[in-house]
């Protein structure tokens, strides 16, 4: 309905703001599930978000050329309205929040900051490693089509193979997060916290070696390689990040925690493209991979520090 720029963006403003679906999902599984599989659980959702990012604009592209943008809008909204109805009517809480925030909304999201981020040492280390993992994949998004272009020469169907190259991670993350999921579960059950913390080790430090290789690549099909490898381990980062978070917060505090923890996850989403092309600008176009394979490997050291006084 937007006639104007100025509109759409205000629309927008407004999106954001009231679009709290993820983080709310996050908590409402997180409490919901046992504590035994909360791993799995969250390996699902995160495959269910992971195949919209990577599905959605496919289709979204698509229909823009086949109906038009502004039905594409009126189709999301109306999908939007469909997910309400199914969550009013069939998802039940069997877990009730018997939390009282007193009325002060504002004062208890303080102390949920001040608890995650001061007074759990933990959650401190879950979050910081939610946003260096999302940091290691949007500092290279702005950049990746153009690198590919770069290191391509004559090949043929560029476009179609860059579109293919970047949503191959996505594709093993969809793969792949339900299984680290699982191991996690199982591992935890086995050697405790020492479970997370091997886990995540692999899952970065793999990362981080893919991304490392994606840039010293002189050919897209080894890119493609190793964004494959990349998205199977970033299928290992993200949900048992979530999980370590879940487990080491009070269920009263669940959905505050988690909401904060999806915002780490949009900071890093604001703060990586504009990052990664500012540095792609001025040093070159696989710097930016570099840069992301470096920040993944020093996560590592970082998951070594989980659990220690």
């Amino acid at each position: 309905m937007s006639q104007n720029v100025y509109q759409l963006f205000i629309f927008r403003i407004i999106q954001g703001a009231i679009s709290g679906f993820i983080p709310s999902a996050l908590a409402f599984v997180s409490a919901e599930s046992p504590y035994e599989k909360k791993g799995y659980a969250i390996g699902v959702l995160q495959t269910a978000t992971s195949t919209g990012q990577l599905f959605g604009p496919l289709f979204g592209g698509v229909l823009a050329d086949l109906i038009g943008y502004r039905h594409i809008f009126q189709i999301t909204g109306i999908l939007c309205f469909i997910s309400g109805f199914l969550l009013i009517f069939g998802a039940k809480e069997m877990k009730m929040n018997n939390f009282s925030n007193g009325g002060n909304e504002l004062k208890n999201l303080l102390k949920n900051y001040r608890y995650a981020i001061l007074e759990n040492r933990n959650v401190r280390f879950g979050l910081m490693l939610i946003f260096l993992s999302q940091m290691s994949v949007m500092l290279v998004q702005p950049i990746f089509a153009l690198f590919v272009e770069s290191i391509s020469g004559d090949v043929k169907h560029i476009s179609s193979l860059s579109g293919f190259a970047f949503s191959v991670a996505g594709a093993f993350t969809i793969l792949s997060a339900p299984f680290w999921g699982k191991k996690n579960d199982k591992d935890i059950s086995k050697f405790g916290i020492h479970g997370y913390k091997r886990n995540l080790k692999i899952s970065f430090a793999g990362a981080g070696i893919s991304l490392l290789l994606q840039g010293l690549s002189g050919s897209i099909f080894l890119v493609i390689l190793f964004r494959a490898f990349f998205g199977f381990f970033l299928g290992g980062m993200t949900p048992v990040l979530y999980s370590f978070v879940s487990r080491n917060v009070d269920e009263e505090r669940q959905g505050g925690v988690m909401g904060i923890a999806s915002s780490f996850t949009t900071l890093s989403n604001v703060i990586g493209p504009g990052l990664g092309g500012l540095i792609a600008g001025f040093w070159g176009l696989r710097i930016g991979f570099y840069l992301s394979g470096v920040i993944s490997l020093f996560a590592v050291g970082i998951v070594r520090l989980i659990g220690r006084d």
